[in-house]
């Protein structure tokens, strides 16, 4: 029965002697402007994320930069599930500020 890999890591130093047997598939991570689309639809489709900070948007798209596609989805599909997380983030970040001397 045959067995397969799957290595997910962002730089993979294999064996010279495993190099021919191992596949290795790379893809580049999305420019700001297919990042820039995935938010657009995420806001678009959860018209809450705005509601109180005019800037969401552009902290979405900023938090977004340097993942995956996969990982972008993932962790929209999260915060769809739960917006509650993203709002009780936010005031704990403005509690963090107002505190510190």
């Amino acid at each position: 029965m045959p067995h397969y890999w799957v290595l997910l890591e962002t730089y993979v130093q294999l064996p010279l002697e495993l190099q021919p047997f191992i596949s290795v598939l790379s893809y580049a991570l999305p420019d700001r402007q297919q990042v820039q689309a995935i938010a657009t639809q995420f806001c678009n489709q959860h018209p809450w994320l705005g509601k109180d900070d005019p800037d969401a948007k552009q902290k979405l798209l900023t938090a977004c930069q340097g993942l995956p596609v996969g990982e972008i989805e993932m962790v929209l599909n999260r915060l769809a599930i739960a917006p509650g997380l993203l709002m009780s983030i936010k005031s704990c970040s403005r509690r963090r500020r107002t505190r510190l001397p």
